[in-house]
């Protein structure tokens, strides 16, 4: 059985990864890494040259390859966008996402949350598909900027 942390960019998954699977004497894989090696690819690379939804691909088939193993991984955030790697890795996503953008909304500095004008993100300028939110089963106002790694709020 593995174990998945997953989270956003800059997180901590790697760090505490790592340091978990050495206390519990299991190999660490950061997902990210093993589709670089596996594709001798950058991700910024995979995404520039083949775009994101060939990367979530990748990201799919390499979740599929380590399945059976007995291992701590390392995924990004985007990784429960499919329906599929929501039931392979057994979570349950709705009430994460919400809670995440409601520990956030009320936090002080507030910089992981942005406004969504129109189908732009306020902090990049990115085109973010409003659709992603009812993909991920958060509430219709709440999307997420996988350019930026914000929570997005859309501004109606």
């Amino acid at each position: 059985m593995n174990i998945y942390l997953i989270g956003m960019m800059g997180s901590g998954k790697s760090t505490v990864g790592k340091i978990l699977a050495k206390k519990m004497a299991i190999p660490f894989i950061d997902l990210d890494h093993y589709i670089e090696v596996k594709n001798n690819k950058s991700i910024t690379s995979i995404f520039k040259e083949n775009g994101e939804s060939h990367f979530r691909e990748l990201e799919s088939d390499a979740l599929s390859q380590i399945e059976e193993s007995t291992v701590l991984v390392a995924c990004g955030g985007g990784i429960v966008q499919n329906k599929t790697n929501r039931e392979k890795l057994q979570i349950e996503i709705p009430s994460t996402v919400y809670t995440t953008y409601e520990r956030l909304r009320k936090s002080k500095d507030g910089l992981a949350v942005s406004i969504m004008r129109g189908e732009r993100c306020s902090a990049c300028n990115i085109s973010v598909p409003n659709k992603i939110a009812q993909t991920i089963g958060t509430p219709d106002n709440i999307s997420f900027c996988n350019s930026c790694q914000r929570i997005l709020i859309t501004d109606d």
